[in-house]
């Protein structure tokens, strides 16, 4: 699987910029890579936790951060 994460230097997550996050009326809690278009369904915990990779947020490293690095 493609690393979906960028790594800033005060340890703060950034997803890929080839990867999105998206809820659909019959899809939720996908993950989409832009190069293949295709949803990935993930367990609602994962997509909250990834939700907040936005290069702000502190995260603690955890099973979820190192299943998807």
């Amino acid at each position: 699987m493609t690393n979906l994460f960028i790594k800033s230097k005060i340890m703060y997550y950034i997803l890929n910029p080839n990867v999105s996050l998206r809820n659909y009326r019959n899809a939720p809690n996908c993950l989409v890579f832009k190069n293949k278009r295709v949803p990935v369904f993930i367990p609602v915990d994962d997509f909250v936790l990834l939700s907040l990779c936005d290069g702000q947020t502190d995260i603690e490293e955890n099973e979820i951060i190192l299943k998807y690095s």
